[in-house]
């Protein structure tokens, strides 16, 4: 009686124990995979970056303050602004180089467009932190 129980539970367990193994070992994987995706996607978003910041800070160097002092206003037109914008995606294209725009193509559907967004979000980041410092100067005297 105790052999055909054996006989019956030892298969039985056994399909168990392998179909908890897969499925440990499937979401074991899973999460290597995804651990190592967003490894992936923090560099590239590092990379890109240093590519936005350096090649902004060179064009405003290079290229705005020489248009803006030439100008009556200061400003600068739409048309400049669009050609420094297309100039800009241009120099951080060439920066990142095929192989990153590529990965970066892996994970984002429109990589000019990130490229576009990240050059928005830099200059934001310029104008909070320039506002930010004025205020300060700004607030000094106030005490």
């Amino acid at each position: 009686m105790l052999e055909q129980i054996y006989a019956y539970l030892l298969p039985t367990l056994g399909a168990v124990l392998l179909a908890v193994l897969s499925f440990v070992g499937r979401a074991l994987y899973n999460f290597i995979k995804e651990r190592t995706k967003n490894t992936i996607l923090l560099g590239l978003n590092e990379v890109l970056n240093i590519a936005v910041q350096e090649t902004v800070d060179a064009l405003d160097q290079e290229v705005v303050n020489k248009l803006k002092e030439a100008s009556e206003d200061g400003k600068l037109t739409k048309e400049e602004i669009e050609t420094i914008r297309n100039e800009a995606i241009t120099r951080i294209k060439v920066k990142l180089g095929n192989s990153i725009l590529d990965m970066l193509g892996d994970y984002f559907e429109n990589v000019t467009q990130l490229i576009i967004d990240k050059i928005e979000a830099y200059l934001d980041e310029k104008r909070t932190q320039a506002m930010r410092f004025f205020e300060g100067l700004l607030g000094e005297g106030e005490d």
